[in-house]
């Protein structure tokens, strides 16, 4: 089934056979790769799923907080909100950019 192209703001730039030829480069992708083509044209939304490794890590680390934050008065709070900001500000510094880690 072709896919109908939407009008763009740059479709007035394009030739009558470069269109044809766009269409057709659309359609052969959406043939061969139909989940590449719901990614790109924004089909829906996609989520990342937690890897089970970490899942009791993450369980644990939430539930230390809350215990800490339950335990300690509320002037400490702030002191324990910088320090997860720093932490939050290094993972974000020093993560993997390769999204497949």
């Amino acid at each position: 089934m072709p896919v109908p192209h939407p009008s763009g703001p740059d479709d007035h730039h394009l030739s009558p056979r470069e269109r044809s030829a766009l269409e057709r480069i659309e359609q052969d992708l959406a043939g061969s790769d139909p989940a590449f083509t719901r990614r790109m044209r924004g089909d829906g939304y996609t989520t990342v799923a937690l890897p089970r490794g970490r899942r009791p890590a993450v369980v644990a680390a939430v539930i230390g907080v809350v215990l800490v934050l339950v335990a300690a008065p509320p002037s400490w709070w702030v002191l324990f909100g910088l320090l997860a900001l720093m932490g939050v500000a290094t993972w974000v510094l020093v993560r993997p950019s390769d999204p497949a880690r």
